[in-house]
């Protein structure tokens, strides 16, 4: 009777983990639970959208249009997926929901989903997710520094990309190779 994880316990648990970023780490939380729970299921699919994985299953298909927190977790499961969306973007949505998000959790999503709208052509969109992510004023990392490079050239400021690619090369790790793509590109 002591082994038996307590539903809310687990549930709690996993909503702290995808609030930290860790999405393998709550699948695994989730997989505690012996009895199938309707909001388990929809956090589970979640797990796969914070590690930037396409959700075998996502509960949110056809919400990116919607006035909520739903458009920016909608709209980053089509960019983790690679699917066209079903309704028009709600872009103010998704900037507004993205920049309410921890500092952690923009940095981890931003290049993905700025990605997303750059291919789409919506810098304006993608401008304020890179603003976002660059507001707060601590070190960001190569993989900000490579999606603050996309943007400048996807906007046409081809030296202001090839400086931030230089930063990120100059950086070392793994991000290198993408740094001297984007180098070469600007």
């Amino acid at each position: 009777e002591f082994d038996t994880p307590k539903t809310a316990a687990v549930l709690r648990a996993t909503r702290l983990y995808l609030a930290l970023g860790f999405g393998a780490e709550a699948r695994q939380m989730i997989d505690l639970l012996s009895v199938p729970d309707e909001e388990a299921a929809f956090l589970r699919e979640m797990t796969w959208i914070v590690d930037l994985e396409p959700p075998p299953a996502n509960p949110l298909a056809g919400q990116e249009n919607c006035d909520s927190t739903s458009a920016l977790w909608a709209t980053l499961a089509l960019a983790v997926g690679g699917d066209e969306p079903a309704r028009p973007i709600n872009a103010n949505a998704v900037a507004r929901s993205f920049s309410a998000l921890p500092v952690h959790l923009r940095r981890q999503l931003s290049p993905t989903l700025t990605q997303f709208f750059l291919q789409r052509g919506d810098t304006a969109t993608a401008r304020l997710l890179r603003d976002a992510t660059l507001r707060p004023s601590s070190e960001a990392g190569t993989r900000v520094d490579l999606m603050d490079a996309g943007y400048r050239l996807a906007t046409g400021d081809a030296d202001g990309a090839a400086k931030e690619a230089m930063t990120a090369l100059a950086s070392g790790g793994g991000d290198g190779p993408d740094a001297a793509r984007m180098l070469v590109h600007a």
